[in-house]
């Protein structure tokens, strides 16, 4: 559940005013741990959700790098904020959407096929990718009807994997029709293997 730990590595006097007009006890920020490891919009990118406590602290959740916790005015942990009931509750509807999408993630996954010889392998070569030369094309697959924004459009699909021990995760979905890519699923700490392991260096 978000809140339920003080955080010592991050500033309640940078949340604050991160928050300056807020009017709502709900606000999403950019995040002040893992948006400085990035550049560009992706530094800017507002995945740090807020809650406004009672006693003056906030409640804090971060999407991408899994930060949660509280602070208070003080920092200090004998001070600790009373968490409203409702965050409660909003913390099982974030924790039911993230399983919807890790379980649709892999329904897409399972019900796509090998990219080869597909409007996909096509959709590569003619912007000079040429996948023949790469053990399996990369793992990349197609799906013909991908769920997508509540229809179904062509997808090249890739797998995103732990960093460490190389399990499944999330998928990253790559409309052939122009539109910007989107990705699915958990996807924290894993990378997108096109070689194997053991032939990299």
């Amino acid at each position: 559940m978000t809140g339920q730990r003080p955080l010592e590595n991050v500033s309640y006097a940078v949340i604050a005013d991160a928050r300056k007009g807020a009017r709502a006890r709900i606000m999403d920020i950019a995040c002040p741990v893992c948006g400085p490891q990035r550049q560009g919009h992706l530094a800017r990118r507002k995945v740090l959700r807020t809650w406004q406590l009672d006693g003056g602290g906030f409640s804090l959740r971060c999407v991408r790098c899994e930060l949660r916790g509280w602070i208070a005015p003080d920092g200090s942990e004998s001070h600790r904020p009373e968490r409203p009931a409702v965050l409660a509750a909003d913390d099982d509807e974030e924790e039911r959407k993230r399983q919807r999408n890790a379980e649709l993630a892999e329904r897409i996954w399972r019900q796509a096929s090998s990219i080869a010889g597909t409007a996909g392998e096509a959709y590569l070569n003619k912007r000079g990718i040429d996948l023949s030369s790469v053990p399996d094309h990369g793992g990349l697959r197609w799906h013909p009807r991908c769920p997508w924004e509540g229809e179904t459009t062509g997808c090249i699909i890739s797998r995103f994997t732990d960093a460490i021990t190389g399990e499944p995760r999330g998928i990253h979905r790559r409309p052939i029709n122009g539109q910007k890519p989107k990705t699915l699923g958990p996807m924290r700490g894993c990378v997108i293997r096109l070689w194997p392991d053991g032939l990299c260096t």
